[in-house]
């Protein structure tokens, strides 16, 4: 009975250990958000994503919105007040309109009309 109940308890701290808990869920809601950037891929691959590209040339600067090309699909990162990455939103599949509505509905509004 004893070498079932060591490996009970073996297997426990093993998985504790590989699987420890987050503290912090990526999209907690009880943080606030204080920036967002959009960080995207560049040249080819970007062409290949026409939605993304017109949202990128005609709107982004609607809603003073920094775009960094530093490779990966494009997607919305926000930030909290200390600069802490606190959500992440996948854009690749998104139209100008559900970017637009992604920033808005998470306290980003266009801040210019022209």
């Amino acid at each position: 009975m004893k070498p079932i109940l060591l490996t009970l308890v073996l297997a426990v701290v093993l998985l504790i250990f590989l699987f420890p808990q987050r503290t912090a869920a990526i999209d907690d809601t009880s943080t606030t958000v204080k920036k967002v950037v959009m960080r995207s891929c560049s040249g080819w691959k970007l062409n290949r994503l026409p939605r993304v590209k017109e949202f990128i040339r005609e709107d982004a600067n609607l809603y003073e919105l920094p775009i960094e090309y530093v490779g990966g699909d494009p997607r919305l990162v926000f930030f909290d007040e200390n600069d802490t990455e606190i959500k992440v939103i996948d854009v690749q599949f998104m139209d100008r309109d559900q970017i637009k509505k992604t920033l808005e509905e998470n306290g980003f509004p266009r801040v210019h009309w022209d």
